[in-house]
Order: structure tokens, then sequence, then C-alpha cells
């Protein structure tokens, strides 16, 4: 049975990839590619007078992705594709203790292979668009907080024996000025 579990995995993992990298450079330029593309490489060099209205991240990782991919929107679209990758990888990673590694797998799989329309277009991924981004921080996020969560926490015993002894009262502290009752109630 693990045998075809692997087959399923390796399968659905080749379609994943079809998905996210075979189409990038027959999709039309959509209009705020340019924009961003350009802004990720200006914000580099410290021009951060192009499209101001966003948070800078995301443009800041383009602009250092085209420094290693290559500048322009086909370099950016792999990124994209690589961001949702990323993304199933984070969503396998947050359901994989509550609901096993397989039903995990399968809904990041689905997931990923989901069509998201986005302005007439299929597919939100094969785009620069900063939505990619923010879903995969977002989904990231949340899967290291719930797995940190999860997982019981590994005090140190020197640390764990001083937050266990009692803290002593020193005495009434009075609040107030002199004649109110000690609390500073009045």
């Amino acid at each position: 049975m693990r045998k075809y579990g692997w087959l399923a995995a390796g399968g659905a993992g080749a379609a994943l990839f079809y998905v996210l990298f075979a189409h990038h450079t027959l999709a039309r330029v959509w209009v705020d590619e340019p924009n961003y593309t350009q802004s990720g490489l200006n914000y580099l060099h410290g021009d951060l007078a192009m499209n101001p209205e966003h948070p800078p991240l995301a443009k800041y990782i383009l602009g250092l992705w085209q420094l290693v991919a290559g500048e322009g929107p086909l370099p950016c679209r792999l990124l994209m594709g690589a961001l949702v990758a990323c993304t199933c990888m984070a969503m396998w990673w947050l359901l994989k203790p509550t609901t096993g590694p397989t039903a995990a797998m399968a809904t990041a799989f689905a997931w990923g292979l989901m069509p998201r329309m986005f302005q007439g277009e299929d597919r939100i991924d094969r785009f620069v668009s900063l939505d990619v981004f923010m879903v995969m921080f977002l989904i990231a996020g949340i899967a290291v907080f719930a797995v940190g969560a999860l997982r019981p926490a590994k005090v140190d015993p020197s640390v764990a024996a001083l937050a266990n002894e009692r803290i002593k009262p020193v005495g009434e502290v009075q609040i107030g000025g002199p004649g109110a009752p000690a609390g500073g109630m009045a």
C-alpha cells in the first residue's frame, strides 16, 4: 500500500509541477506585471517612488529574484509558481499533525492544482502579483503558529525551577497620598 502512496504523491507532484510551470509564456502580460517587476528593481536601488501604495517586502523579493534569475516578467512568473509550491508545502505541514500525512498531502495538492480565476485568466499564479506572496506568507504564518502550538513546550529545568518558586510579598504598598486607604481606592 505504501508503494502506491508514493506513486500517487509522485503523480500529483508531477501534475502540480506541470500546472505551475508549463504555460507561463502563453499568458498575456497583465497590467500590473511591468509595474511590480520594475518596482522590485527600483526598490533595490533605493528608488521607492514607484508603486508606494503596497507594502514593499514582496517587491524587494521580486527585485532580488531578478538579480538572481534575470530581469523581466518570465523569471518573476516562475517565482510565482515556486511560491505556490511553497504554499502547498506549508499547507501540508499545517495539516499533517491533525489530519495525517496522506490527507494533508491530498489537500495541499488539490489546492495547488485548483484553478484560480483572476481577471479573465485561468490562474493567478501565472502572473506577477502580490496576492501570491500574501497567500504564501499567510498560510506559512498560520502553519508556524499552529505547529508550534501543537508541540509540547521544551523548557530548561533550571528556568522551570525558578518559575515555580513562590514570590513572597514584601508588604503592603500604599498607592495614594496620606490618609488614602491601602490600595489607593477612595
